[in-house]
């Protein structure tokens, strides 16, 4: 296979397809991508939902929850008390991989059947409205943070008390609306400020 030269079809910019790219469709039975690499990682991203969330209801105890999914949403969806129980047997999902069929249709035949757990949440206390934190208590609307307290609207929050609106911020309290942050006090408005200097 040669070099081929292509247009995305979604935002119509000119990538280029490499001849080994080809072999690698080839071998997984898929086809060329007809859109660029970037709009390619946007899909990818989009897969993985963070900033809505939903009420439902849980499909193995019936309990209403919060979860990622909504309610139309096709799949299973377990709370996080009924995903990590014994209520339910993994194993009964496995399945024999199927020689004569293309490795990616068979993958998603088995992400529509296998339960998904709501929220991924840890040791949180009266946090019902967060996504991926892990022990932290009274929070809000967090995603992927540790240990966090008496906060809100964080996205990648570790180790902060009374922190709001703040992308990657660390070991920080009293903050709001600070990027990639780490050991302040009482910074607003602040970014790429290590041990609670701003360079900026």
């Amino acid at each position: 296979m040669k070099q081929e030269a292509k247009k995305c079809q979604n935002c119509q910019k000119k990538f280029t397809i490499e001849p080994e790219d080809f072999t690698f469709y080839e071998k997984m039975r898929v086809p060329a991508p007809t859109f660029c690499t970037e709009c390619r990682l946007v899909r990818r991203m989009n897969f993985r939902n963070e900033r809505a969330l939903y009420k439902r209801k849980c499909d193995l105890c019936g309990q209403d929850i919060i979860s990622m999914y909504s309610g139309s949403n096709p799949y299973k969806i377990y709370c996080s008390e009924c995903w990590f129980s014994d209520k339910w047997d993994q194993s009964a999902f496995g399945k024999n991989y199927n020689f004569n069929k293309p490795f990616l249709e068979q993958l998603q035949e088995l992400g529509e059947e296998i339960p998904r757990i709501a929220l991924f949440n840890k040791n949180n206390v009266n946090c019902p409205w967060v996504i991926r934190e892990i022990g932290s208590k009274n929070c809000y609307l967090n995603v992927g943070g540790i240990e966090n307290q008496d906060s809100a609207y964080n996205i990648y929050a570790a180790w902060g008390k009374d922190v709001f609106d703040n992308d990657m911020i660390v070991n920080s309290e009293l903050c709001y609306e600070n990027v990639f942050c780490r050991k302040c006090y009482k910074a607003f408005f602040s970014k790429l400020a290590p041990n609670g200097l701003n360079p900026n």
